[in-house]
């Protein structure tokens, strides 16, 4: 007759621990190949074991890692409102508007620019630091949605587009203060219609709409002429679509580009619609808390070699633009006084498109500080500043045939 083994008696803990060293619990008896698992369903009874022991693991810390999620979302909430408190305690009154509160009067937004100026319109602008009145400006703005450039009538034969930015369009000076204005003063006589299309806030990705823009050519009339773009360093935050810039205001939305396969730019709609959201969307709930002023949080936080790219093949892109619609005769991208970024941006350019007038040495690393005789106390040029451009402008396209 066959033996029987011996039945494995015991608590489950201490059957658990014989099945796991495949020894009996009676030390002195003999294994037997039935005390070791090798059947499926003992298998599965050890793994129902192992389940159920991770079960009653899993519900002991149930508890408290609800009790540290709680804890750090009152933590969180408290440091928003220490924040917050800190940054109404430390608010110091320095630039203020009247008139034009943060472009909305005169800025409308546009499906396809982004951003334009409100035709027909004229506008009184008051500027104060501290206080202290330091701009009080009128713009204009011609039928065509330009600032308006004070030149003498009559029949135009070529003309001369500017932009794209702040410091184009003229802000904190008057409409015959401005870069283009002052240009077309020095033209002594040439037929040339000078058109100011800078846009307070505008970036690359802003003119090249422009370039592209199927209204352009009702009001760009003449067939042939070149481009002045005016480069500052905030070309290359708008060009990207850093962070901080996409609550810039409620009128300065960007156009969304791309490179596509074989280098090609392609536009994909609005930054504010089409960029991925998440961050701009923390941000912003940042900056509707107040706290953005403390945490800053920006992305990104520096620039590379592919960000100086884009923003160079973007203002490439433009230039080709201008080229296929308009017999062009140039297209010069002037580094404006104080410029860092510029000549690293346009090494990247093609200089068979774009010619680089570099203008950021012209003055002293001192005198580029908002205040002085040459920046505003926002930061945007004199009227002083923008007429020395403007004449070493006039000076350097004559050399270059341009004019």
């Amino acid at each position: 007759m066959a033996s029987i083994a011996p039945a494995i008696v015991g608590t489950g803990e201490d059957a658990c621990a014989a099945r796991r060293s495949r020894l009996p619990l009676f030390p002195y008896s003999t294994p037997s190949p039935s005390s070791v698992i090798s059947e499926p369903g003992e298998q599965r009874v050890a793994f129902e074991e192992i389940r159920t022991r991770w079960k009653v693991r899993l519900r002991a810390a149930r508890r408290p890692a609800l009790a540290l999620a709680v804890g750090l979302l009152l933590a969180g909430g408290a440091a928003l409102v220490a924040a917050r408190i800190f940054a109404l305690s430390h608010e110091t009154p320095s630039l203020g508007f009247r008139g034009v509160q943060k472009g909305a009067v005169i800025k409308i937004p546009d499906d396809w620019l982004g951003s334009a100026l409100r035709p027909n319109s004229r506008v009184n602008q008051e500027k104060f630091h501290d206080n202290r009145l330091f701009a009080d400006v009128v713009y204009t703005v011609d039928e065509c949605g330009r600032r308006t450039t004070v030149q003498p009538a009559g029949a135009y034969e070529s003309f001369a587009v500017f932009g794209p930015c702040s410091f184009t369009f003229g802000d904190g000076v008057n409409d015959d203060q401005t870069l283009a204005s002052q240009f077309a003063g020095r033209l002594g006589g040439k037929k040339i219609h000078v058109c100011n299309y800078g846009v307070s806030g505008w970036g690359p990705t802003n003119f090249l709409a422009l370039a592209t823009d199927p209204r352009l050519p009702r009001c760009l009339r003449e067939p042939r002429g070149f481009v002045v773009y005016t480069f500052i360093d905030p070309h290359v935050d708008r060009a990207i679509g850093r962070m901080a810039l996409l609550d810039f205001d409620a009128w300065s939305r960007f156009p969304y580009y791309r490179i596509g396969p074989g280098g090609v730019v392609v536009r994909a709609g609005l930054i504010d619609r089409e960029h991925p959201p998440p961050l701009p969307r923390f941000y912003r709930l940042l900056r509707r808390l107040g706290v953005a002023s403390v945490f800053y949080p920006d992305w990104p936080k520096s620039f590379t070699d592919d960000h100086y790219r884009f923003t160079a093949k973007i203002i490439e892109e433009t230039a080709r633009e201008f080229g296929r619609r308009f017999t062009s005769a140039g297209f010069y991208v002037v580094l404006f006084p104080g410029a860092k970024n510029g000549a690293k941006v346009m090494s990247f350019a093609d200089p068979a498109l774009v010619r680089v007038l570099d203008y950021s040495t012209m003055l002293e690393p001192k005198d580029t500080g908002a205040g002085t005789p040459y920046f505003q106390l926002d930061g945007h040029p004199t009227p002083l500043l923008l007429e020395m451009v403007a004449g070493r402008l006039v000076a350097d396209l004559t050399k270059a045939g341009a004019l």
